[in-house]
């Protein structure tokens, strides 16, 4: 007795089957991100309202529909993108690569574009949502009034770059957020750091992340014991993450970083700074940074991580 399966197999002499077989082809061997090039900076004929992209290809998830597959697209060369003109208050815009699909679900067009999201205006200016089958180039800060854009003003930091799956090896890194203001606390309450919150897809199965921060802090006073914690869907990340900067009022790097596992799904990542005792305020400082690795599969079972005692100051 035999059963013929309803994947159709690839690339048999007689068969016919539908584009979205090959996407997911291209989804069980690469993870979503740049494989290279893509690099955006200020105008190479002069810095003005836009940038360039250069030259690369990338992974690309669709996430209009179920099982929808990847798509391997790209420049062959640089294009000039431009930016939309400054506002009354400053804001972030993203500069992204998306897959435009009609036929799963996608807007029209059936290609691929670089495009301009636009943030919104605000005082503290935060980093505009990615759009469906889209992947990050960089964040461009555009100040009140700005003439031009400059390399100062590009924030390529999040980029995700493609890894192979292959087996029991490193898939590398899978997201990551760039803070872009001060975040400034007052009581225990946690405050989100601006522009580093993110998300990041593991799978397939278990698999076993290494959470990374590289905190800089500051306190308002000398005696303010402030804590920059990492988490992932709204729980604090890992059983290391106590970033402290006790009985300091001077501008300090703090890393740390620690293993865990989660299971297949998308998860949302962000960093949040909160006073612990003492002082008036902490200050977790613009480009306090969070990393989550995946060093592939795992078969240990998920449990919740534990969180260490805070030590007395």
């Amino acid at each position: 007795m035999s059963i013929i399966v309803p994947d159709t197999p690839k690339w048999l002499q007689e068969g016919v089957y539908p584009a979205r077989l090959d996407r997911q082809v291209l989804d069980a061997i690469w993870t979503e991100g740049i494989l290279d090039g893509l690099t955006v900076t200020q105008r190479a004929a002069g810095a003005n309202l836009s940038v360039d992209v250069a030259k690369g290809r990338a992974v690309i998830n669709g996430d209009n529909q179920a099982d929808q597959g990847a798509y391997l697209t790209g420049l062959t060369g640089t294009e000039n993108l431009e930016i939309g003109v400054p506002a009354a208050q400053p804001r972030i815009d993203l500069i992204v690569l998306r897959i435009n699909d009609t036929e799963a679900g996608g807007p029209v067009g059936n290609n691929g574009t670089i495009e301009v999201v636009p943030g919104v205006p605000a005082t503290t200016p935060v980093v505009p949502t990615l759009p469906s089958s889209a992947i990050e180039l960089a964040r461009v800060s555009v100040a009140v009034a700005a003439a031009s854009i400059t390399n100062a003003n590009i924030n390529s930091t999040a980029r995700v770059f493609a890894m192979p799956y292959a087996g029991g090896s490193p898939r590398g890194l899978i997201g990551q957020g760039v803070s872009t203001a001060n975040a400034t606390a007052t009581t225990t309450t946690p405050v989100t750091l601006p522009g580093a919150t993110f998300n990041i897809t593991v799978g397939p199965g278990r698999r076993r992340l290494y959470v990374a921060v590289a905190a800089r802090y500051e306190a308002a006073v000398a005696d303010t014991i402030g804590r920059i914690t990492a988490t992932i869907n709204g729980v604090q990340a890992g059983n290391y993450h106590q970033w402290h900067a006790a009985r300091a009022s001077v501008l300090q790097t703090i890393a740390g970083g620690g293993f865990m596992d989660h299971n297949e799904g998308t998860y949302a990542c962000a960093m949040n700074v909160l006073r612990v005792s003492g002082g008036t305020n902490a200050i977790a400082v613009a480009g306090t940074t969070m990393m989550v690795m995946d060093f592939g599969p795992s078969n240990a079972p998920f449990t919740a991580p534990t969180i260490l005692a805070e030590p007395a100051p």
